[in-house]
Formats: C-alpha cells, sequence, structure tokens
C-alpha cells in the first residue's frame, strides 16, 4: 500500500512538471497603460464589456463605481502578472490569468496591454 501511494505521488509529480512548462512557455505579461507601474490592469468580462468600459472610462467615469464595476468587470490584475493568450481580435486579446489571486480567470483586455 506504502509503495503503490508513493508511486502515485511521483507520477502526479512528473504529470505536473510535464504541463507546466508548457502552459508558463507560452506565457505573456500584462502591462498597465499608464507609466506608472502600479497602475493595476483591468480585465473586462467580455469584448462587448471592453468596448463599453472604456467608453465610460475615457468619458471621466471611475472604475470605483461598484455598479460599473460588477457589469464589466472580470478581474483587476497588478502590471507584470503572467497571462496566456486564447485569441487576439482587432485590438483585444482573449487572456487567462496565471497567477495571483485571479489565477484561472479569463476575459478580455486591449492588445497593448499584454507583451
Amino acid at each position: 500500500m506504502k509503495r503503490e501511494a508513493i508511486c502515485s505521488v511521483v507520477l502526479l509529480a512528473v504529470l505536473i512538471s510535464a504541463l507546466m512548462p508548457s502552459t508558463f512557455a507560452n506565457a505573456e505579461t500584462l502591462f498597465s497603460p499608464s507609466e506608472d507601474p502600479k497602475t493595476p490592469v483591468i480585465i473586462f468580462k467580455s469584448q462587448e464589456a471592453l468596448e463599453e468600459g472604456t467608453k465610460f472610462l475615457a468619458s471621466g467615469g471611475s472604475i470605483f463605481n461598484y455598479k460599473i464595476f460588477g457589469q464589466y468587470v472580470r478581474a483587476i490584475a497588478e502590471s507584470g502578472t503572467k497571462c496566456l493568450v486564447l485569441k487576439s481580435k482587432l485590438g483585444k486579446k482573449q487572456i487567462r490569468v496565471l497567477e495571483g489571486v485571479h489565477a484561472g480567470k479569463v476575459g478580455w483586455v486591449h492588445s497593448e496591454m499584454v507583451r
């Protein structure tokens, strides 16, 4: 029994190590549009939310408006957070966050925020 458990743990470790490098090898990094690296990156729920949220912010609206936050925003990530690009469309990218408190969340950002 003990030997089987050890074999299972070793097999699991081998599988994890085989999968992880491919995920992070293709990883890109989120960057804030601001010169200030402390400015977070807003990850929107959908392409439509990205467009509407961007219009709202451009017109002087605040991301701290809770109605808007809940309607459009999936997460707010720190600049420098690793992500995986799932789709690219005319100035927009769908990404999956790979690290931090929002790891696993999927949303949309402006293409220039991913490098």
